[in-house]
């Protein structure tokens, strides 16, 4: 998180998955996304890798569903141009149910995004648990997504992955090893 600590969400887009991996579920995201009682602007959508020819499946569909409305983010880009397009997402849709982008979960979090999983996702039951506040696809569907307490999120962030927490945890796990 360092480099960011002055840095705010502040836009109005969705972000929806991490890469052109059909992990992602790209396809029953547009559908979910029809039925969200959310409003947002743009849904940006990183597709800079994965499989070509569902990357290009996902371009395609998301073009025919969301219109100009739909921003695909095909190239790579420098990491402070990459931020710059996150800080203008209010919503981060992660519609996987296994583990993935837990750099752009975490920084998404720290930005204060409202952070959307599949509640069978074990990272949804990881971050609940460690009172980290993220929204089910349920809870985005009824519209009930409370506000966020950014404070509260950065504490348990830093608690959780902060530089003292992973020197403590390298410690621990160098004692393991010796």
């Amino acid at each position: 998180m360092n480099g960011f600590e002055d840095k705010e969400v502040s836009g109005n887009n969705i972000l929806l998955g991490n890469s052109g991996n059909f992990w992602n579920n790209h396809l029953d995201a547009f559908d979910d996304l029809s039925e969200f009682r959310i409003y947002f602007d743009n849904v940006i959508c990183p597709l800079s890798y994965g499989e070509t020819n569902y990357r290009n499946q996902i371009q395609k569909e998301g073009e025919l569903v969301f219109g100009n409305r739909f921003i695909p983010l095909l190239d790579f880009m420098p990491y402070n141009d990459y931020v710059e397009k996150l800080i203008s997402c209010r919503y981060f849709f992660m519609n996987s149910q296994r583990q993935l982008g837990l750099g752009n979960l975490l920084l998404m979090l720290y930005l204060g995004s409202k952070v959307i999983l599949d509640s069978s996702n074990p990272v949804y039951r990881y971050f609940t648990q460690n009172e980290i506040q993220v929204f089910s696809i349920e809870e985005a569907k009824s519209g009930q997504l409370g506000n966020i307490n950014l404070e509260n999120t950065r504490s348990n962030l830093i608690r959780i992955w902060g530089k003292d927490a992973i020197r403590n945890k390298t410690y621990n796990l160098l004692g393991l090893i010796n």
